[in-house]
């Protein structure tokens, strides 16, 4: 796998995200050039869990230095860093891929939105002193931009495609940026840039690789003291050397991955295969399809239920219900229900099973396997498992499960066997003579 930031923590998440990988875990696996993004290192729970991960990882490379330092000082394995997939490519492919923009004589202005305004600032200071109109691109946009001088000539675009956007920046009078592809481009077309703070090393740690760490700028620099020109031969020297010993990597990592399929291994999952085993998660039960209106409740929570029961009234007008004693475990011994939904309408025919990871979710199918879909999967419902209520839960072949929602399932009752039968009429009739 070519990666990205691929293995950076999110707020809320695992990091089931580093093995997406998980698919191919009975063939040869590489992945080349991962980042950890600006995160600093994983916190223990965290990285106990990552680092098992790598073990079923065959080769590896690493995007930054220190990243490939502190895997290397937990692991002991060589870690060999590589340049970004992009720079594999030299300037005449990424010529063939990007489309000139319409407008002329501007200075583009990318950035994220982690400490953005350093660049922001600067960049329009830059453009007042050599008349340049900003192009602002972001990856999270505003409205109307950062940008408020009235002063500056400005253009917010946030529609662009991958080929306008690299056009922006192969035919820029001058890039400011704080991302680290924005610097990878800049370099590709050779086009004047400079870099504000950002938080992590990913765009230190590049500069500094490539000889250009004077293209970035600090709050009190001033912009008429900005260099005009950028030494790009030395820098593409380096990355045509740094380009051979990252083709030759990935190159030693295919043979031994077609060396392997040849082989047709067994690996050993069981070590996996336990900690998957071990995982609990909580669990909701959804009313489902029948749903409550503001005349009639089709659907109603049995009054027995026991005392610590949470029940919500989503805006659809289904009832969800939870406990703190409905956390499952995925080793295949959890039973579901007993069901609690009650309805004079509708009969229940068993339980669907979705269940989330990090912020996806995916429902089991009745095969056996595992489709991701929305919270409905309407377009999933002839192909999802039913269970029976009290049905054991199988166990569900995934790293992490953040949570399990059991979807009721009706089949509507017949006008006779809807209708109260004469013995419970007669109940209903001799409670009311009852003395009050």
């Amino acid at each position: 796998m070519s990666s990205g930031n691929l293995w950076g923590p999110l707020p809320r998440s695992t990091v089931d995200s580093c093995s997406e990988a998980k698919h191919l875990r009975e063939n040869q696996r590489s992945h080349t050039a991962p980042s950890r993004g600006a995160q600093p290192d994983f916190k223990p729970g965290i990285a106990e869990e990552f680092f098992d991960y790598l073990e079923d990882i065959d080769s590896i490379s690493v995007r930054e230095r220190d990243f490939g330092q502190y895997i290397e000082e937990h692991t002991g394995r060589s870690m060999p860093t590589v340049i970004d997939p992009v720079l594999l490519h030299d300037k005449a492919f990424w010529d063939r891929v990007e489309v000139p923009p319409k407008e002329e004589k501007y200075l583009l202005l990318y950035y994220v939105m982690e400490r953005s305004t350093d660049t922001v600032a600067k960049a329009v200071e830059y453009a007042k002193a050599h008349d340049l109109t900003i192009v602002e691109l972001s990856d999270r946009p505003l409205p109307y931009g950062k940008i408020t001088d009235p002063e500056v000539r400005h253009i917010p675009r946030y529609d662009v495609s991958a080929e306008e956007w690299l056009g922006y920046i192969a035919h820029a009078d001058a890039v400011f940026t704080n991302s680290f592809h924005g610097c990878c481009f800049s370099l590709i077309f050779e086009t004047l840039f400079f870099v504000g703070k950002r938080n992590g090393n990913k765009v230190p740690n590049f500069l500094a690789e490539f000889g250009l760490t004077d293209q970035q700028f600090s709050p009190d620099d001033d912009v008429h003291g900005f260099r005009s020109t950028v030494d790009f031969k030395q820098a593409k020297a380096r990355v045509d050397v740094r380009r051979k010993s990252s083709e030759d990597f990935l190159l030693t990592a295919l043979r031994e991955a077609e060396k392997s399929a040849g082989a047709s291994q067994m690996v050993d999952n069981s070590r996996h295969e336990a900690r998957r085993r071990r995982l609990t998660y909580p669990a909701h039960f959804h009313s489902g399809a029948v749903v409550n209106s503001d005349s009639k409740d089709t659907v109603k929570i049995d009054k027995s239920h026991p005392a610590d029961l949470k029940v919500k009234n989503l805006k659809s007008g289904a009832l969800e219900y939870s406990g703190a004693r409905m956390v499952y475990r995925n080793d295949g011994s959890s039973k579901i229900g007993p069901v609690l939904f009650r309805s004079a309408t509708h009969r229940f025919t068993g339980w669907t099973l979705r269940f989330r990871i990090d912020k996806r979710w995916f429902w089991l199918l009745d095969d056996g396997t595992i489709a991701p879909g929305d919270t409905k999967g309407t377009d999933l419902d002839d192909r999802k498992q039913v269970f029976k209520d009290g049905a054991q839960i199988p166990h569900l072949p995934v790293n992490s499960v953040a949570s399990a929602v059991f979807v009721a399932r009706w089949e509507k009752l017949d006008s006779d066997d809807s209708k109260p039968s004469m013995s419970s009429k007669l109940s209903r009739f001799t409670d009311r003579l009852k003395p009050r």
